[in-house]
């Protein structure tokens, strides 16, 4: 008990903040969030939106709002989705890829100031030597590759709220 109180007193006089108050300062705490459908790959659409509206809630805890009620708009779309074959087996079938994702992020923060951002995300992965790379596969290394853009996003958007500069 004695320790946590330290630790809290520590990081209490250092002028810690987490990342979640950070961001609150650019974005606020009520985020709609709009995704734009790529029509030749709707299903990876759904698992941005899906990874952005929990990222939203549990890195930022924020909420989701209506536009009308929003503090802030965020609007993503999907640029690309690549995948990278790493390393082939001895009969030249790949074993290993790399997810590459690229989105685009544009939002206006709370102030009604518009910006863009865009982050790459990437995810590595392997699959059996006798198999192909499954839809089940491809759509989870997209979903993976697209958290890390999203807190790539979301550090950039806290970078900004520490420094009180808006991005």
């Amino acid at each position: 008990m004695a320790l946590t109180g330290a630790i809290l007193l520590l990081l209490a006089g250092c002028g810690y903040k987490p990342v979640a108050q950070y961001a609150k300062e650019v974005l606020g705490e009520r985020i709609y969030v709009d995704i734009a459908i790529n029509l030749r790959d709707p299903e990876n659409s759904v698992l941005i939106k899906d990874a952005l509206s929990q990222a939203i809630m549990t890195r930022l805890h924020g909420k989701l709002a209506s536009k009308e009620s929003a503090d802030s708009t965020l609007r993503v779309t999907l640029n690309s989705a690549n995948f990278t074959s790493l390393a082939d087996n001895k009969e030249g079938f790949t074993t290993f890829y790399r997810a590459q994702v690229s989105l685009g992020f544009a939002y206006e923060d709370k102030e009604g100031k518009a910006r863009r951002f865009n982050s790459i995300g990437r995810y590595d992965f392997s699959i059996d030597d006798s198999s192909i790379l499954s839809d089940s596969k491809r759509f989870e290394a997209i979903k993976s590759a697209s958290i890390q853009a999203i807190d790539h996003f979301i550090s950039h958007i806290a970078m900004q709220g520490a420094k009180g500069v808006q991005p």
